[in-house]
Formats: structure tokens, sequence, C-alpha cells
């Protein structure tokens, strides 16, 4: 089913449950697994909100907020004016690229 399994490592306390989960997952899928650590992450949104955001928070909220990694995101209609976000997680570090 699977052939590789990535794991990004970010130094967050996310990181050791993510790669136990990973490793078993392999194993049983007789998967490659591939962890990589990066300065900056790039991550799509789709920027969804209303009733759908309510209920399933957004994710890439969710990594924003938790992860030690830079990220970079962006919704895909707007490539041309991405956003970087410093791992302080506040707005007010929001950057322009």
């Amino acid at each position: 089913m699977f052939k590789v399994i990535m794991v990004p490592t970010d130094g967050s306390d996310l990181e050791r449950p993510a790669i136990a989960l990973a490793v078993r997952l392999a194993k049983r899928f007789d998967a490659e697994l591939r962890l990589v650590r990066a300065d900056l992450i790039a991550l799509a949104t789709s920027g969804a909100g209303g009733v759908s955001r309510l209920l399933f928070g957004g994710v890439a909220d969710q990594i924003t907020r938790q992860s030690a990694t830079s990220l970079l995101v962006f919704h895909p209609e707007q490539v041309a004016a991405p956003r970087a976000y410093a791992a302080g997680h506040d707005t007010k570090n929001h950057l322009p690229v």
C-alpha cells in the first residue's frame, strides 16, 4: 500500500509520537521511512472557512501553532504572493515574500 513514508521533523514535542507511528506503519507495509529536517516548510492551504473549518479546524493553523520550524503557508491561487510565517507563531511576524 505505501512504498515510502516521509516524516518532516521540526524538533517539537509532537515529533516523537509521529516518528513512532511512522515506524510502525513502515514495518507493517514494508515501506521505506524517510525523516526530513528543514529550516523552512512550504505548506499549501485550501483556505477553507465556515462550518468546515469550525468542525475540523484548519490544518495549516494547527501546524503553524505547533511547529518549531518556520513555515511558508500559501494558497495555491496566490502563489505570486505567499507569506512566510516565523516560528514565533504570532501574526505580527508574518513576512511578505
